[in-house]
């Protein structure tokens, strides 16, 4: 009988444990994040309207919050910084066309407002150009994963770009040029101030797709402007 008390008494003490450590975790994440999910409601509630040139706005600052906490944190932010980084490709899409529909022509020599005139494509380039030497400059040991490189999260940040960057026809910016040429080793590059990038072996199909896809794709883009020229 009293083995089965000090049980209960045990497993009750383990429960309480467990909700009050999850409460903690859940009440920091909230401060840290509390800009970054506020916003991304209102994104979700201007998505559901069909507001999409509202939905890209809180999206940016969604964004430009979760950046400010991504710089300071290790790699276990990676998820949610590609999520983030996909929907900010589609909504810039989607309020590009929105703002076509409705006769609005981007202007780049345009500063005015929040993003100076420019399409938001181009916005969310300049976003994801700032995201990315955040990951690829991490001088954090990229192996194993638990390590906390922020390395880990340089590929699929790369694709996206790619995607964006093909949209806008920017696609030999040199920044990307480490990540996306098949011949590339990984410790070409290495010294005494930077770890040597993830063995390309360890992502998904979809990442090493587009790693040999790009290069294969400029390649063709420059052979067929040398034939239109020629």
């Amino acid at each position: 009988m009293h083995l089965l008390i000090c049980s209960l008494l045990f497993l009750f003490l383990f429960l309480f444990l467990f909700l009050f450590l999850f409460l903690f975790l859940f009440l920091f994440l909230l401060r840290r994040l509390s800009d970054v999910l506020s916003n991304i409601l209102r994104r979700s509630q201007a998505s559901i309207e069909n507001d999409w040139e509202s939905a890209f706005d809180f999206h940016i600052k969604a964004f430009d919050a979760f950046m400010k906490v991504f710089k300071k944190e290790t790699n276990w932010l990676i998820g949610v910084m590609v999520s983030l980084a996909r929907d900010l490709r589609v909504l810039a899409a989607r309020a590009d066309e929105a703002k076509a529909s409705e006769g609005v022509v981007a202007n780049d020599d345009d500063d005015e407002g929040a993003g100076g005139g420019q399409s938001c494509k181009d916005q969310a380039g300049s976003r994801l150009l700032v995201c990315y030497p955040i990951c690829n400059q991490d001088k954090t040991d990229c192996e194993p994963f638990e390590a906390g490189s922020k390395k880990w999260g340089t590929l699929p940040l790369v694709n996206q770009m790619l995607k964006l960057f093909f949209a806008i026809d920017q696609v030999c910016n040199p920044n990307l040029n480490p990540n996306t040429n098949p011949n590339s080793n990984p410790d070409r590059n290495h010294n005494h101030n930077r770890s040597p990038n993830p063995n390309p072996s360890s992502f998904g199909l979809g990442p090493a797709s587009e790693r040999r896809h790009v290069p294969s794709r400029k390649q063709l883009r420059h052979l067929l402007g040398h034939v239109e020229h020629g």
